[in-house]
């Protein structure tokens, strides 16, 4: 799960297939994940003070600033579009970050989780005006946030991994 309540562009990716089927079968041996709000955030931050004094702030449509060149991008690799990868290039000082959790669903509840955060961060989409949209994706972000926190480490299940694949390459 990442920031859809203010990115929500999918673009594609020709992919190599070795690399579409290592993806494939590292999700086809996962049984229950946890969902993590990936969250862009800055390393040398100090809001609200920054949005006036740092010569690198870009506000997003939410106001914080924009510490990805092009956001956080969803990358389908199958026809189902149940499996996505996010992509990211990061600006001076950007990182992502999320706020911990291990509390575990099964992949069919997980998919269903996101898919609902979709629909609701579509409608923020929609083409309202700016301070309406702003008023929304802080809101849905609060929301998730706090929802994450109330639910988490409830199912007394433990994660036996974390699974991340990195990726190293600079925006053509």
């Amino acid at each position: 799960m990442y920031e859809s309540e203010i990115y929500i562009r999918t673009v594609q990716e020709n992919l190599p297939n070795d690399v579409l089927n290592q993806f494939k079968n590292t999700l086809g041996s996962i049984k229950s994940r946890s969902i993590l709000h990936w969250a862009e955030h800055c390393t040398e931050c100090s809001i609200p003070t920054c949005f006036t004094t740092c010569d690198l702030y870009s506000p997003r449509m939410d106001g914080k600033c924009q510490r990805f060149v092009y956001g956080i991008e969803k990358v389908n690799i199958n026809a189902e579009q149940s499996m996505y990868l996010l992509k990211i290039y990061f600006k001076k000082w950007g990182v992502l970050a999320k706020q911990g959790n291990n509390e575990l669903f099964d992949m069919d509840k997980s998919k269903s989780i996101e898919r609902s955060d979709l629909k609701i961060s579509s409608l923020i989409h929609l083409p309202w005006p700016s301070f309406v949209k702003r008023k929304f994706a802080q809101k849905r972000y609060d929301f998730k946030k706090k929802h994450i926190i109330k639910t988490q480490n409830t199912s007394n299940l433990i994660p036996d991994a974390f699974a991340r694949m990195p990726c190293t390459v600079s925006p053509e």
